[in-house]
């Protein structure tokens, strides 16, 4: 996971890059190509190896969850409608990494910063997973939100 949070520059720029025609708001996103060791006993994790790894498995099904979501959100939503959400999608992201690169400072150079970082991008990403779960099941008429 160390290596995986070593990429986060190239993420940052993958999000710059994005075409505004791809429903992928990333490219080239290392929590989606991440395939770490996942310990058979993510509740008894031992060493810092095993919750480092529980905690990647975690964040990524969730990560993987948010993506299907904003993908059904953008296939919905009119060329317009697409390109705000996915401009809202790379705000959030880049929220996301410095909010977390933020609070999790204190721990940079020690062996549980890879944890707390996932742990934290995981918090923002369940966030995520309900607003756009709240976009998804916008009721007509409630102008709250942005109904596909």
């Amino acid at each position: 996971m160390k290596a995986l949070w070593g990429s986060v520059a190239a993420l940052a720029f993958g999000l710059a890059a994005a075409g505004a025609a791809s429903l992928d708001p990333v490219l080239n996103d290392p929590i989606l190509s991440w395939n770490g060791p996942v310990p058979p006993d993510c509740k008894n994790a031992g060493t810092t190896i095993e919750m480092d790894s529980c905690a990647g498995t975690v964040f990524k099904k969730n990560y993987l969850q948010m993506i299907a979501l904003y993908n059904g959100l953008a296939s919905k939503y009119d060329a317009k409608n697409r390109s705000l959400l996915q401009a809202s999608q790379r705000s959030w992201y880049k929220y996301m990494s410095d909010q977390c690169d933020f609070a999790t400072a204190p721990t940079v150079g020690g062996t549980i910063n890879p944890i707390i970082v996932t742990e934290c991008k995981n918090d923002h990403t369940l966030v995520r997973i309900t607003e756009l779960k709240a976009q998804r099941d916008c009721q007509e008429g409630d102008m709250s939100c942005n109904r596909p």
